[in-house]
């Protein structure tokens, strides 16, 4: 055992978790949210109301934003705009079994991504969209890859553009995690491991910037990791205070508005699709004050690991990988962008500094002429609109 004490650490593979909760009924009855019925699983006889928050007009001659949160199980309805512009309609979404379709499963037992994907499909045929676009984040990359790569064989348009930020290329192994914390640390911790006085300039508790950490870069929550990781990306930003900046990025990742994430649709997907590992994992550190780590497997699975190989995308996809993703490496995103072979053009954004959210958080200054370029509403092309974005970035085309 090092200098550091252990860690009993669980993570969601989108860390979404709420300063405020609201209630169901405060979150879910706002008149914004509309429902469609569609088929329940097979604990229901019939159908089951799916819900969604539409934000602007779905006649806008510009396409409407579909937000697919990650998780698994996390939510988005009732959530900032994350940096859209308000020119674009918007519509928030929940997983069936989360949030506000909560109420949506009985049968856990057979809960896939192609249920969740499915239900999104259904929702733009009801609304017969024309011009969408897809925004997956994180595990909801899984799931904006699955709509678009199904919808013109279900007889529906296919999205004007398709945006992908943390991506989930293929189902993660557990030697990747291993290497992917051990390099993050090295990066990042090593440069600074001498520093003796890092909660001088350190606002936070342990818990607010572990968990801070997790959302950048992810990390180990310990609060060395957290105040340095912030410490090296805040300085990116203005000339605000270091309060001022966490304060600001804390409530841009964790607004208190969106309920809570669902540890039942977490738990049976990540295993069945995403992960050959759980979850939990024990953290300890060795006599040089580097990471070990001990995740126990997943127990086989009957289900198809997902591989984004197997859905192929015609639209424009646009990604955006944070070099510092401590969830789904770079290495994820270099797998999607190869293996869609079909797409009408590619661009990647690789925020070299970035962490799980690089669009929303690392791009904040910039984002929303990302958002007009990517969406029409300005003729700037992506590569220029890029070049005023403060973080080192490289675009891959």
């Amino acid at each position: 055992m090092g200098k550091y004490p252990g860690l009993l650490v669980s993570v969601l593979l989108l860390s979404q978790t709420s300063l405020a909760s609201p209630s169901f009924d405060e979150a879910c009855s706002d008149p914004a949210v509309r429902k469609i019925e569609i088929p329940g699983d097979s604990g229901y006889s019939g159908s089951v109301s799916y819900r969604f928050k539409v934000l602007g007009d779905l006649n806008s001659p510009h396409p409407v934003v579909i937000y697919i949160p990650g998780g698994p199980g996390g939510t988005s309805i009732n959530d900032s705009r994350k940096g859209i512009p308000e020119d674009l309609p918007l519509i928030q979404t929940d997983p069936r079994g989360a949030g506000c379709n909560a109420d949506m499963v009985k049968d856990w037992s057979h809960l896939s991504s192609k249920d969740i994907s499915n239900d999104v499909l259904e929702m733009i045929r009801s609304l017969k969209l024309k011009k969408y676009i897809l925004y997956g984040v994180s595990f909801g990359t899984v799931i904006a890859t699955q709509v678009a790569g199904d919808a013109e064989a279900l007889g529906l348009p296919q999205p004007t553009a398709v945006v992908l930020e943390g991506i989930v290329g293929r189902r993660g192994s557990l030697q990747e995690r291993i290497e992917m914390i051990r390099g993050n640390w090295d990066r990042v911790v090593t440069p600074h491991q001498e520093e003796t006085d890092i909660k001088a300039w350190d606002p936070f508790d342990l818990f607010e910037v572990g968990m801070s950490a997790m959302a950048i870069g992810n990390l180990p929550s310990a609060r060395l990791v957290g105040a340095t990781l912030f410490k090296q990306i805040m300085e990116t930003y203005g000339n605000e205070s270091v309060d001022n900046k966490l304060n600001r990025i804390l409530r841009e990742i964790w607004p208190g508005t969106t309920l809570p994430a669902s540890k039942e649709v977490f738990t049976s997907i990540w295993c069945n699709e995403i992960f050959d590992y759980e979850p939990k994992y024990a953290l300890e550190f060795d006599s040089d004050g580097k990471p070990e780590i001990a995740h126990p497997k997943c127990l086989p699975t009957k289900l198809q690991p997902y591989d984004a190989k197997q859905w192929q995308i015609r639209s424009p996809l646009f990604y955006f990988a944070g070099g510092w993703d401590g969830q789904t490496p770079f290495d994820q995103a270099r797998y999607h962008f190869d293996a869609q072979v079909s797409s009408k053009g590619k661009a990647m954004v690789h925020v070299l500094e970035g962490g799980h959210k690089p669009l929303q958080i690392n791009l904040m200054d910039c984002r929303s002429q990302i958002w007009k370029s990517i969406s029409g509403l300005s003729p700037i092309p992506l590569e220029q609109s890029i070049e005023s974005c403060a973080a080192p970035l490289r675009l891959l085309q």
